[in-house]
């Protein structure tokens, strides 16, 4: 429901802080607040917000290099650069500073909304500061957000009025400001999406004659015909036929046990890996059925699938649902067993085009092995968010497939693409 109303432009909070935060936000200027420029006379907090941004999902505004010039003319010469803007200690004999700068930064159309964050002082000096800076802001078509530090420093009475008369929100928590505007930015980026939705296939009858659990060898036959990579292979009854099979797609090869009753195979011994030569295989045949048969006697298999092994990559698992309320949900996550360790995973909409995935993909907690760590070469991060793509795809092509689960999806580095290592499909009620 999250991922879906979220698709939809509709805001999720977790607090009753948030609301009235949010509200703030919303009812004093357009929620166009895509990204936030930082006015502050805290050098220490102009540290930490590029940082806090980073972790709300709000983008800081990159400066025109007009805005920038503009800034350097008017702060002192010792002054850092960039967003966001520290004023340094100049607004202490220089109120008409803040008022300035801000002027400067709401003017930039790069800049979406703009948040100022300063010391408060005494309860005058605090009032002194902010009368010196609303006119400034009169008439902003942008979010403001004003920000006194220190929660329990006195404030004159009349200032939190004043700024609501001008449009201004008022906080004294700059982590909640900036949260708030972090909804508005997310807000402003879906509408401004929603007009750009990917365009789903057509229904289609169902490709599947019955309901039920596919095998891996059909679930895989099923998305290679859809365009999915996957191993070179084939099912086999026999030792002999699994032989054939090996020779002809290059060992070593994998064997696996095919039954649609039988969904986790390893854990019946139904899987044997990296089978070296013809003796290797005669071998792990035999091992393979006498495992099966010792742990699920009432069991008969299909066949066994016999592939050619792929290089190691990045294992990731990448699925799709359709859910009875909400349609079509794709999930990705770093796959293998570290899906039921790490829980880390991203729900999202089948429409989002293929940048949105991207950015989805983005937001996971191990996003860093997407990126590359410890001298691992970047994934394939493109052949990861087709697969999604292609599965958004099927799911609305043939309205009879319930679920699809790819587990590993492994993805290799960065244009060298992806394979299909483990599908199970479920059909449902067949067109």
């Amino acid at each position: 429901m999250a991922a879906m109303v979220r698709r939809e432009g509709v805001v999720l909070l977790e607090t009753l802080e948030e609301v009235v935060d949010v509200a703030e936000v919303f009812l004093r200027a357009p929620a166009n607040a895509a990204s936030v420029a930082i006015l502050t006379d805290s050098g220490a907090f102009k540290g930490m917000a590029a940082d806090f941004c980073q972790k709300v999902g709000l983008e800081l505004a990159a400066l025109s290099p007009d805005t920038a010039a503009k800034l350097k003319a008017r702060l002192p010469d010792f002054a850092p650069s960039g967003n966001p803007v520290d004023v340094t200690a100049q607004g202490l004999t220089d109120p008409a500073v803040y008022g300035d700068c801000a002027a400067l930064l709401l003017e930039d159309d790069a800049v979406g909304a703009l948040m100022i964050a300063i010391m408060p002082g005494d309860a005058a000096t605090g009032l002194k500061v902010a009368r010196a800076t609303l006119p400034k802001l009169a008439g902003a078509q942008k979010p403001i957000q004003y920000v006194l530090f220190g929660e329990g420093s006195p404030v004159a009475p009349e200032l939190a009025a004043e700024l609501h008369a001008a449009g201004v929100s008022f906080s004294r928590s700059p982590e909640r400001a900036l949260r708030a505007l972090a909804h508005a930015a997310h807000q402003a980026r879906v509408v401004a999406r929603l007009k750009q939705r990917r365009a789903m296939a057509a229904a289609a009858p169902s490709a599947v004659a019955k309901a039920g659990t596919l095998t891996e060898t059909h679930s895989k036959a099923l998305l290679s015909a859809a365009g999915f990579p996957t191993p070179e292979g084939a099912e086999a009854s026999t030792v002999e036929e699994a032989i054939a099979i090996a020779t002809r797609v290059g060992y070593p090869v994998a064997l696996k046990a095919q039954a649609a009753d039988l969904p986790h195979k390893s854990d019946v011994g139904g899987v044997v890996l990296n089978v070296a030569d013809e003796a290797g295989l005669r071998q792990s045949w035999r091992t393979l059925h006498d495992s099966v048969a010792n742990a699920r006697p009432d069991l008969t298999l299909d066949g066994v699938l016999v592939e050619r092994m792929g290089a190691r990559g990045l294992e990731m698992i990448v699925s799709a649902r359709r859910d009875p309320q909400w349609g079509v949900v794709l999930m990705a996550g770093v796959g293998g067993v570290w899906i039921e360790a790490l829980d880390d995973v991203r729900l999202m909409p089948a429409d989002l085009s293929e940048a949105e995935i991207v950015a989805e993909l983005k937001n996971l907690r191990a996003a860093k092995l997407l990126d590359g760590i410890r001298g691992a070469p970047p994934a394939d991060v493109s052949a990861l968010s087709g697969v999604l793509l292609k599965l958004g795809d099927l799911m609305y092509a043939d309205p009879g497939i319930d679920e699809v689960e790819i587990n590993p999806l492994v993805v290799y580095p960065r244009d060298d693409g992806a394979v299909v290592l483990d599908a199970l499909i479920t059909i449902g009620s067949v067109a």
